[in-house]
């Protein structure tokens, strides 16, 4: 499905649960060394509870430098104090065969979910804070469990074209390599968005 059909599989989907939609598909200039019409594509759908939580597709060849070009997730805004950037991935088996980074750990135990998972970027101690109680870890497992690209993060990617979240601190849910567009799994995304929001301290 090309991003103006997949848009307006959104629209409708937002139409018929009763939620606020918006979107915009622009074309890059070209130019004498860009031959070839790039597009930049993006939807938005509000939660019912409109703070609560955005989901949030980009398609956008040029985004930057380093981060993700094409993703999907939930957004959820949370304490401004949470300031660092993070991304949480589920361990998988070659973390899990890597010597350096048992011997590492050797006489370390980590706590709840942070056994299972990998955390990269700014601050695993705000990691810690933000998802170290039960329910919060346990939400945090299950939306990893979505499918293996799936990543939950603390202020990335830059998503500041939402209005709702710029110069927010947030948490997101989030498939960095694709367009969701399952109904079920929208909704999925949105239920544990939601209880990820009530959990995080």
């Amino acid at each position: 499905m090309d991003d103006r059909a997949a848009i307006e599989f959104l629209r409708d989907f937002a139409k018929r649960t009763n939620r606020e939609f918006e979107s915009d598909e622009s074309r890059y200039p070209l130019s004498s060394y860009r031959k070839i019409e790039r597009y930049k594509s993006y939807a938005i759908i509000s939660d019912s509870n409109r703070e609560s939580c955005y989901f949030v597709w980009l398609s956008d060849p040029y985004y930057a430098i380093g981060e993700y070009s094409v993703f999907c997730g939930v957004f959820i805004p949370i304490s401004s104090k949470y300031s660092h950037k993070f991304y949480i991935r589920k361990k998988n088996i070659l973390d899990n065969l890597n010597l350096i980074s048992a011997i590492k750990n050797i006489g370390k135990k980590e706590p709840g979910f942070l056994s299972k998972v990998v955390i990269s970027g700014d601050d695993g101690g705000s990691a810690f804070e933000l998802f170290s109680g039960t329910m919060a870890g346990h939400t945090v497992l299950e939306a990893l469990d979505i499918s293996p690209a799936m990543r939950v993060s603390v202020n990335e990617p830059r998503v500041d074209f939402v209005p709702g979240l710029n110069g927010k601190n947030f948490v997101a849910i989030l498939n960095p390599q694709n367009w969701v567009l399952d109904k079920e799994t929208i909704e999925k995304m949105f239920r544990l968005g939601r209880e990820l929001g009530k959990h995080i301290k």
